[in-house]
């Protein structure tokens, strides 16, 4: 089930990327060039974590996140990648908050590494969903769903804080 949503959010973002290219982020609180950083955490289990983002379109994210289970020891150190459909452009001009709120989904993809294990290292990959809420233009909130496996590597929800670079 979690490949098939995969693969199904891969197909569209990459088709919504390659045909809307020219699309411009007005009046939004993700544009081309932002860099966010999520700090919070992640349960179950207790998994505190942070991520960071690149906005290099106006609908497209990359980056990557880490952090670490508790109360064994498991470290993910994950790419990800997301898009964000509220600058497609015929929703541009329909959504009156769009200058604060920026939901994406996305896919992920790295390893993780339990030190003390007979397998220490192994490959972790799944999707991600989430919303950030703008207080300002610099600070905010986020709240995520990551369905990373083997394990819940991020916990399966999360939230935390948002900074904008």
């Amino acid at each position: 089930m979690k490949s098939s949503f995969a693969l199904w959010v891969s197909i569209v973002s990459s088709a919504v990327f390659f045909a809307a290219a020219p699309a411009a982020a007005q009046d939004g609180c993700f544009a081309k060039g932002d860099m966010m950083l999520d700090m919070g955490f992640g349960v179950p289990p207790f998994v505190p974590g942070a991520h960071f983002d690149i906005a290099v379109h106006d609908m497209v994210s990359v980056g990557g996140c880490t952090g670490i289970a508790i109360p064994w020891v498991d470290i993910p150190f994950l790419a990800r990648g997301a898009f964000h459909p509220f600058n497609l452009p015929p929703l541009q001009d329909k959504i009156a908050i769009r200058d604060k709120l920026d939901p994406y989904a996305g896919l992920v993809a790295g390893l993780s590494i339990s030190p003390g294990e007979s397998h220490p290292v192994w490959p972790t990959f799944g999707e991600i969903i989430g919303c950030r809420f703008f207080l300002s233009d610099m600070f905010g909130f986020y709240a995520e769903e990551c369905g990373a496996g083997p394990g819940d590597d991020l916990g399966i929800i999360s939230g935390g804080v948002v900074l904008k670079f």
